[in-house]
Parts: structure tokens; C-alpha cells; sequence
């Protein structure tokens, strides 16, 4: 059997505001991309694309503005889809578990 673990944290100013939209079951879903600059360690700039779900969703959606600093923590979620010649894509996003507001 497979044991993992698997949790990313980071820090770093949002890029895009929060979507917030519902399921038809009525599940609130936000979505927003993260703006990481680069460290020491690694070479480039990221930009990493942000899920948050139910109550963390409604509730910080309205909160999450261009420019603001956030700490995210979650779980690293793979999506795939295909593309129009039937190739098979895929990507990653964050599935946020915890948002903290850096800074006011």
C-alpha cells in the first residue's frame, strides 16, 4: 500500500480576484491565482491557481483583493481534460485548507 503526504504552503500576493460560484447542489466554490516571487531556491516566478470550498469560500472570497498578501495552505489536486485533437491534458491546482491574511 502507498502511504504520502501531501500539503503545500504559500505565501504571496493575489493576482486575480476570487470567482465565487455555487455547484447546482449548492456548494460555494472560489477560485483566484496566487502570485509567489521568486526566492534563493528556486529560478522563476510562480503563479499558482487557488480552490477554496463551503464556508472558506463564502467567507473570504469578498475579503481577497488584487494585491493583497495571503499564506495558503492545502493539498496539491491534479485536473485533467483533453484537448480538441483528443491529446490528454493536465495541470495542478491548490485545494486551500486555510487562508491567513498577512497583511491589513
Amino acid at each position: 500500500m502507498r502511504k504520502g503526504y501531501n500539503k503545500v504552503i504559500f505565501a504571496g500576493q493575489i493576482e486575480r480576484s476570487p470567482e465565487l460560484r455555487r455547484t447546482p447542489q449548492g456548494v460555494a466554490i472560489g477560485t483566484f491565482s496566487l502570485y509567489v516571487p521568486k526566492s534563493r531556491a528556486q529560478e522563476e516566478n510562480v503563479l499558482v491557481d487557488i480552490v477554496i470550498f463551503r464556508s472558506l469560500a463564502e467567507e473570504y472570497c469578498p475579503l481577497l483583493t488584487v494585491g493583497r498578501t495571503v499564506l495558503v495552505e492545502g493539498m496539491l489536486a491534479p485536473y485533467r481534460w483533453h484537448k480538441v485533437d483528443d491529446a490528454r491534458q493536465r495541470a495542478y491546482e491548490v485545494h486551500a485548507t486555510t487562508i491567513r491574511i498577512l497583511e491589513e
